[in-house]
């Protein structure tokens, strides 16, 4: 008898002795199977009349931060970071900064001037960047969108471009008692008028 049949035979003795949650448990992971175990458990839960859950969506098809699919490519930046995602949009972009925020991954929204994608990215650490693949390729949670909208409301992402060499996203220095930028980019360094001050 040959390995194959003999599978079969054990596995459809085992399949038939369990309970059906086990069975649907079993057929989450369907793509894991062998393909005898695939075709024993079709056939089991056809037996008992129970259909195979369908599976869920390719996660780089899915929408998991409040809008169109997004990339979770992974790229290296000038200074050693990573860079995840290719995000349709800011608004796409901050929510999955919250994502990541929520799940204790500092991230921050880096918006190119010009390159092959001139779309915003996250950029984190490299020792988070498996992390934040992770996080980013489940959709985003209500936590995650309640602080985005939050932010959006006070206008906690509204940073200003440099003023000489217009390059988005300085590095906050420091904010008592206002803001004090520094751009990376040519050094010019600059605060905020102490009337923008609440």
């Amino acid at each position: 008898m040959s390995d194959s049949v003999d599978e079969h035979r054990q596995l459809a003795k085992r399949y038939s002795g369990m309970y059906d949650e086990e069975l649907l448990k079993l057929a989450a992971e369907y793509d894991d199977l062998t393909d005898t175990a695939q075709l024993v458990l079709r056939d089991e839960l056809q037996r008992r009349k129970l259909d195979l859950p369908t599976p869920p969506a390719d996660p780089a098809d899915e929408d998991h931060t409040g809008g169109e699919p997004i990339s979770l490519d992974l790229d290296i930046s000038p200074d050693g970071n990573v860079l995840i995602g290719n995000f349709q949009s800011p608004e796409q972009a901050a929510i999955a900064y919250w994502a990541l925020e929520i799940a204790g991954i500092p991230a921050k929204i880096v918006r190119p001037q010009s390159g092959p994608s001139p779309t915003p990215r996250l950029q984190v650490a490299p020792e988070d960047a498996e992390r934040a693949q992770q996080v980013l390729s489940q959709p985003a949670s209500a936590e995650a969108m309640d602080q985005y909208e939050a932010a959006k409301e006070t206008g906690d992402f509204e940073t200003p471009d440099c003023p000489v060499c217009g390059t988005p996203d300085p590095l906050l220095e420091s904010a008592d008692p206002v803001n004090e930028w520094f751009c990376e980019s040519c050094g010019h360094q600059w605060k905020d008028a102490q009337s923008a001050v609440t």
